[in-house]
């Protein structure tokens, strides 16, 4: 069964084509490794705008991985923080972008 994997890291504060490309990226790695890749940047999200309406889209994609790729950085994003923290809480698998 292939695992499925969430990519957590920092958008707000962000150049947005840069933080598309870095998340982009790293999703296609992924893919080619084998993992069903949910990446908050590909998902509908069609509310608001708002951080809240962001993060309750992202979190609902988030519950149903496996495991998550934390991307450099995402310990300075309030969202990355909050997806490592309740992905640690509910047992996830972690695999950290290094350079």
């Amino acid at each position: 069964m292939q695992k499925k994997i969430y990519v957590s890291g920092k958008i707000t504060g962000r150049d947005y084509q840069e933080a598309l490309k870095h998340f982009a990226d790293a999703s296609a790695m992924l893919r080619e490794k084998g993992y069903i890749v949910v990446n908050p940047m590909e998902l509908e999200h069609d509310h608001d705008q708002s951080w809240e309406n962001f993060m309750r889209v992202d979190l609902k994609g988030m519950l149903d991985c496996d495991c998550m790729y934390m991307l450099s950085g995402w310990a300075e994003s309030r969202g990355g923080r909050v997806e490592w923290n309740l992905g640690k809480d509910l047992g996830f698998e972690f695999f950290y972008e290094t350079y």
